[in-house]
């Protein structure tokens, strides 16, 4: 994560609120990073110590967290009860 990351995150924060979607984008930002870039280093597309770009995953994450934030929140809350 650079800089420009923090940056997003701040954005992201600001769009969809402090807590729960905020938290849901980025849960799913990291889930979605790790998963295209496991995928990506056992293709051989890339190797352990490349970049990938993590922006498009926050991006992502937002619009997800955007739309069904709140289902996928009270879901998660559900499955912790």
């Amino acid at each position: 994560m650079g800089f420009g990351d923090v940056k997003l995150g701040f954005l992201i924060g600001l769009v969809l609120g402090w807590w729960q979607r905020a938290l849901v984008a980025v849960f799913l930002a990291f889930l979605t990073g790790a998963i295209v870039g496991v995928t990506l280093i056992l293709m051989g597309k890339k190797k352990r110590k490349e970049a990938i770009a993590f922006g498009p995953f926050l991006l992502g994450g937002m619009l997800i967290a955007k739309i069904w934030g709140d289902a996928i929140w009270e879901y998660y809350a559900s499955l912790i009860k």
